[in-house]
């Protein structure tokens, strides 16, 4: 049978809630008595039942992840970052993905809960007021993964809007005035948009349209297709494709360099994040750096305060840097 609470109490002489009060670090203990208690908790294999505890004192310490997929590096990197701070702070966290099932999310979200997690971090696929009214009547503490992605919740991410908008002015300040934004669909199956995506697209348009650039969107799931015929039937200056996202940008610059197109004597080429390169690709494409380990920790950050009733800004916007590369 596994050792109780009550079992290291007898063995120590002491009350249960001595011992529950040791384990847990409460100061209400003599040093002594506390060293003692773990001593023989540790000598006896004591493992503390941590749902039991959370329901008498309402902590887990545990955050819950909810979020689309790992396969993709940049969902990967930020669970990374997010565990690590996480675990500085004391807490521990458990992932679980949605793969952009509407449904699925929700079931996982009341998993979640159903834990006792003391918080929650989402990258939705759920949208508008009737999931965020939802989310709000769980009574749980929880940050949406992208800035301003859920209108009244604290978010952290990037302003995609912005960040598109200085990408257009960088590269036509390196001489590109024929730009091509390359994105997947904006909407899904279901009808529901994409927002990061669209924010930068639609932020992409905006800008280029004030800068005077000849400007172009390539969407859709063969987009490597279009840009080459692109190239062929492109006359007088030399184009940019921005990407969306390196998992686009790295198999396009393979496949354009396949058809006898070269980056940058035959165009130009960037894309947002740089993390899957050092793997797929031995030169560095020009990017824009999302700062995706500061995101990880921000967002953990934000979740914690939250928990510990501290108070934070509604949406934290993480800052990004423009990275030259070999592709321009």
């Amino acid at each position: 049978m596994a050792v109780t609470a009550k079992d290291v109490a007898e063995a120590c002489g002491v009350s249960r809630i001595t011992v529950n009060r040791a384990l847990s670090g409460n100061e209400n203990v003599k040093p002594e008595t506390r060293e003692k208690i773990l001593k023989k908790a540790q000598e006896m294999g004591y493992v503390p039942n941590l749902i039991a505890r959370s329901l008498v004192n309402g902590k887990s310490k545990m955050i819950g992840i909810v979020i689309s997929d790992i396969k993709n590096l940049y969902f990967s990197e930020i669970v990374d970052a997010i565990t690590r701070q996480a675990r500085a702070r004391g807490y521990m966290v458990c992932t679980c993905t949605h793969d952009s099932d509407c449904q699925e999310e929700k079931r996982l979200i009341e998993m979640m809960k159903g834990y006792c997690v003391d918080g929650m971090i989402l990258n939705c696929v759920n949208r508008g007021g009737e999931f965020k009214d939802w989310l709000d009547k769980l009574n749980m503490k929880y940050v949406i993964l992208g800035y301003q992605l859920l209108p009244e919740s604290y978010t952290v991410g990037v302003n995609e809007n912005k960040s598109v908008k200085d990408v257009v002015r960088f590269l036509k300040a390196h001489g590109y005035n024929k730009q091509v934004f390359v994105v997947p669909p904006l909407y899904g199956e279901d009808g529901r948009i994409n927002i990061p995506h669209y924010q930068r697209a639609s932020g992409f348009q905006e800008e280029a349209k004030k800068q005077g650039c000849d400007y172009h969107i390539l969407y859709g799931n063969d987009t490597n297709e279009q840009a080459l015929e692109f190239l062929k039937k492109n006359t007088g200056e030399k184009p940019v494709f921005l990407c969306t996202g390196e998992m686009f940008a790295i198999p396009m610059q393979k496949f354009l360099k396949k058809n006898g197109y070269r980056a940058p004597k035959d165009y130009g080429l960037m894309t947002y994040d740089r993390l899957m390169y050092r793997f797929w690709n031995e030169e560095a494409i020009a990017a824009v750096d999302n700062h995706v380990d500061q995101i990880g920790t921000s967002v953990a950050n934000a979740v914690i305060d939250l928990i510990e009733e501290k108070e934070i800004p509604m949406n934290i916007e993480v800052p990004y840097d423009l990275e030259e590369g070999t592709s321009l």
